[in-house]
């Protein structure tokens, strides 16, 4: 076995390792914060878990009404508001009810438009959507190491 099989080898088990090991078990923590209340919340810091935004989700007033298990993840509204000269409004928060298929969609209402992200790692709803979540890194990774043990033989 060569060093450089070794190290790709290696390299993919602890992609997957620390993938796994952050995922957090207490629930996640997300960015919550509207930006017609906050402007800062307009522009965060990719992953910047220094931010008075940056908390877990708990129940509220509005999840309260969901009966049954919730399991939170994060989401991101963006709202274009045509009537008004076409203000955009950033709204961060916890969700609990998935859309079945799709990481963002978009709806249009009367007067403005809204686009949806929702995410499902710690902090993910700060900047824009990264291209690379956690599945896929531990996709690549056990592809990387299936074909690393294949050229073995």
């Amino acid at each position: 076995m060569t060093a450089m099989r070794i190290f790709f080898s290696l390299g993919s088990v602890a992609l997957i390792f620390l993938c796994v090991a952050t995922s957090s078990s207490e629930g996640i923590w997300c960015f919550q914060c509207n930006s017609q209340h906050d402007p800062s919340c307009a522009h965060l810091q990719p992953n910047d878990t220094t931010s008075p935004f940056y908390r877990q989700c708990r129940d509220d007033d509005q999840s309260e009404k969901h009966k049954g298990p919730k399991e939170f993840f994060c989401r991101k509204i963006v709202q274009k508001i045509f009537d008004r000269d076409g203000l955009e409004r950033v709204v961060r928060r916890c969700g609990w009810v998935p859309h079945p298929r799709l990481e963002c969609y978009q709806f249009k209402n009367e007067g403005h438009e809204d686009t949806v992200c929702q995410c499902f790692t710690d902090a993910c709803n700060s900047a824009h959507r990264s291209i690379a979540g956690k599945s896929t890194v531990i996709a690549v990774s056990l592809l990387s190491a299936a074909l690393a043990l294949r050229s073995l033989n």
